[in-house]
């Protein structure tokens, strides 16, 4: 068998699937409506994901294999959903993940745009990175995902169509990078909707195309300048930060580091926050966290080579999955300032005593 064809188990009562690496395609309904589903794995192989091949509910996370390339509308559509890992590899995402329940997403790079309604109405979606080679985010991207908090935009990024970002109420500020447009790709004067709610304030460079719509459309806006509100991205031993409000945020390291000191500041800035810094970078052993850090967030050191960690008394906050699947993490010392331990935060990790 090469594919599962077009509707096969439909409101089927199956509880978990396999989909195996010899099938490349899995077609449209394939198994949408198995409300009792719980597991679904699908292994290196499969290619391509139609539409609402896995739309319904029941199932809370889901990994996306290196393999696929294509995943197109409403494949998983499915309320319960929480988790969504997407491998290095994956290229063109549809509306896959309208109304689902994620909290959070990492986008690999070699995701070039996403459609339509891709991430529409996920109000349990908290934050998101836009890596720099996402060049395309189209009409309704993120619409209405009401829990968002945070979008970090990373040079590069080109196009940011109309209403991409709107009613996302909680998001207070974003800042626009210098390679972006807003509001129409192919036409300027294309301003019918916002592209972010009317609350949010747009962090511009002088003279930007995002100064420049911000102006016409009569959005809230500040002028931002290197060094001052946000708006680069810096590196330093390794490390890539994104400065945001006076700032450092650790978004990425070298893959073939071995070995790093997360610093107090880099350049007068302090360094809050680590995002998915570290994740997947098997080659790191070891990592000293400095205090000043306050934020260890979900995924930043996930399947990554580390064997022990110390947390520093300045952290208040770790996410679900920061230290999941560290085969070689054996020791690991806490805050004395966490209140809790996040959901998943070491599912699957080699430690050896807590």
């Amino acid at each position: 068998m090469s594919r599962i064809s077009e509707d096969c188990f439909n409101g089927s009562g199956l509880t978990s699937v396999t989909i195996p690496g010899n099938i490349k395609r899995v077609e449209s309904y394939a198994f949408s409506n198995c409300d009792s589903m719980k597991r679904i794995t699908i292994e290196d192989g499969v290619t391509y994901i139609e539409r609402n091949a896995f739309s319904g509910y029941g199932y809370t996370e889901v990994h996306i294999p290196k393999t696929v390339k294509t995943i197109e509308d409403y494949a998983f559509s499915c309320s319960s959903l929480k988790k969504v890992t997407l491998e290095e590899g994956v290229q063109n995402i549809g509306s896959a993940f309208s109304m689902s329940g994620i909290e959070s997403i990492v986008l690999p790079s070699t995701v070039t745009s996403l459609d339509w309604y891709a991430f529409d109405n996920c109000r349990s979606l908290k934050s998101i990175t836009i890596p720099g080679t996402l060049q395309y985010i189209s009409y309704y991207a993120f619409r209405n995902c009401t829990g968002l908090t945070e979008v970090i935009l990373e040079e590069g990024v080109r196009y940011i169509e109309a209403g991409a970002f709107a009613d996302c109420t909680q998001l207070e500020k974003v800042l626009i990078p210098r390679s972006a447009a807003l509001g129409g790709a192919e036409d300027e004067d294309a301003l019918t909707e916002s592209v972010f709610a009317t609350n949010t304030i747009l962090l511009v460079y002088e003279g930007s195309p995002a100064h420049t719509y911000a102006e016409r459309k009569g959005c809230l806006y500040e002028i931002v300048t290197d060094g001052e509100e946000g708006g680069r991205t810096l590196q330093k031993d390794g490390i890539t930060y994104f400065i945001l409000n006076g700032e450092a945020i650790a978004v990425d390291c070298d893959s073939s580091i071995t070995s790093v000191t997360v610093p107090s500041t880099v350049e007068g800035y302090p360094v809050t926050t680590l995002r998915e810094t570290f994740r997947g970078k098997t080659a790191l052993k070891n990592v000293t966290l400095s205090k000043g850090l306050k934020t260890i967030s979900s995924y930043a050191f996930e399947k990554s080579g580390i064997t022990s960690i110390e947390i520093p008394d300045s952290v208040t906050a770790v996410g679900e999955f920061a230290f999941s699947e560290c085969a070689a993490l054996e020791s690991v010392k806490f805050s004395a300032n966490m209140s809790r331990i996040s959901e998943d935060c070491f599912n699957g990790s080699g430690l050896t005593s807590v």
